[in-house]
């Protein structure tokens, strides 16, 4: 008999923790915490977290970034659970480590479906890890090996060779890769909505954080994270240098060129579709 997922219920409200652990303990092997506390002194591993972000003293942001701080847990899913959709939680259960986001009143389909989300991508994820791509591990020797605009004239050069969606997303990230960023790039054609990562796949996180930041301006930087976007394409880069801020001016700048350069590049593609 196969073995069940475990999950952690972090949730300092005693009557919704019951009702969660009953709603999933039929399929997972459930554990509740009443606070974060109380969790982290806890010696049990587990599948899947869902965590409350407004519970007093140690609120759940900050429980989330003491738990990705060990070792052993930097890639458990994390689901954020909070009362409030705003786009600043969204950004800030991104930014403290979260996988996805639900809210309350908790609509108990869409809790199961993202709790089985995350652990289908986490084992695609896997296996994508096992494999690699040629042509990109090409490209992204040959633009290591070039200057800040050497890599943005590279980029120019393959983004208006009569690719697709697909083949501008991936010089998006061969560009990335080339300046040591990991990230993801989103493509809002007129006929198909396009995500792609350095990792492989999105994860629910980075979509919903393409959602609420798509709109909030040309450039949007929190901590060592960007969002620069324009009409049809946005970009979000993980890990800026911020012990650089020299570094980062620049790649701020080159980054918004390629962006900018790859949005008319949709645009064409999209009128050309047209006619």
């Amino acid at each position: 008999m196969d073995r069940k997922h475990r999950i952690a219920i972090i949730e300092d409200n005693a009557p919704q923790r019951v009702i969660l652990s009953r709603l999933l303990g039929s399929e997972y092997d459930v554990s509740d915490f009443a606070s974060g506390e109380a969790f982290l002194a806890s010696p049990e591993t587990f599948d899947v977290l869902l965590l409350d972000i407004e519970m007093p003293e140690l609120n759940g942001y900050e429980t989330c970034r003491r738990f990705r701080a060990r070792p052993a847990h930097a890639e458990t899913p994390v689901i954020f659970v909070s009362a409030h959709d705003t786009a600043p939680e969204r950004v800030a259960a991104y930014e403290a480590g979260g996988d996805d986001f639900v809210t309350k009143p908790i609509n108990v389909h869409e809790l199961k479906h993202k709790i089985k989300g995350v652990f289908e991508q986490g084992d695609r994820l896997s296996q994508l890890a096992a494999q690699s791509s040629t042509a990109q591990q090409v490209a992204f020797a040959a633009m290591t090996s070039m200057s800040d605009l050497g890599v943005v004239i590279e980029f120019l050069k393959q983004s208006s060779a009569g690719q697709g969606y697909d083949g501008i997303a991936r010089q998006l990230l061969a560009a990335m890769s080339a300046w040591g960023l990991n990230g993801a790039v989103q493509i809002r054609g007129s006929h198909e909505l396009m995500v792609l990562t350095t990792e492989g796949e999105i994860s629910p996180m980075q979509s919903s954080v393409f959602d609420k930041m798509k709109d909030m301006g040309r450039i949007f930087e929190f901590g060592r994270r960007a969002v620069i976007n324009y009409q049809h394409v946005s970009l979000l880069v993980q890990n800026l240098p911020t012990d650089d801020p020299e570094k980062v001016g620049r790649l701020r700048d080159h980054l918004a060129i390629l962006v900018e350069s790859a949005d008319i590049r949709v645009a064409g593609l999209d009128a050309g579709k047209e006619r």
